[in-house]
């Protein structure tokens, strides 16, 4: 059997919006879309990202490859244990120390 895929990829041409739900690595590692934490990565996507070209075809290529690498870690607890530690984190504490 196929497995079902949960995240829909974005057509290649287009940015989803900021505001709308989206199926990427942070979520599924933090396990909502409604996680605290993931209002620092959209204020830095929204407030810093998407201010410059080059942060806009940052967002684009993430926005593109990160439902595929989501829905490759959903069931792996520790992957996703790992993912969230390693690289997560620490990008949030980054984050957070750019923006105050």
């Amino acid at each position: 059997m196929h497995e079902k895929k949960i995240c829909k990829q974005s057509p290649s041409s287009q940015i989803p919006s900021p505001y709308s739900p989206g199926c990427f690595i942070a979520t599924v590692v933090y396990g909502s879309s409604n996680h605290y934490k993931l209002e620092v990565f959209r204020d830095f996507r929204n407030n810093i990202l998407f201010r410059y070209r080059i942060g806009r075809k940052f967002v684009w290529f993430y926005y593109r490859i990160s439902p595929r690498i989501a829905n490759n870690i959903r069931k792996k607890e520790i992957l996703k244990r790992f993912i969230l530690y390693s690289i997560i984190e620490p990008i949030h504490r980054l984050i957070e120390f750019l923006l105050h």
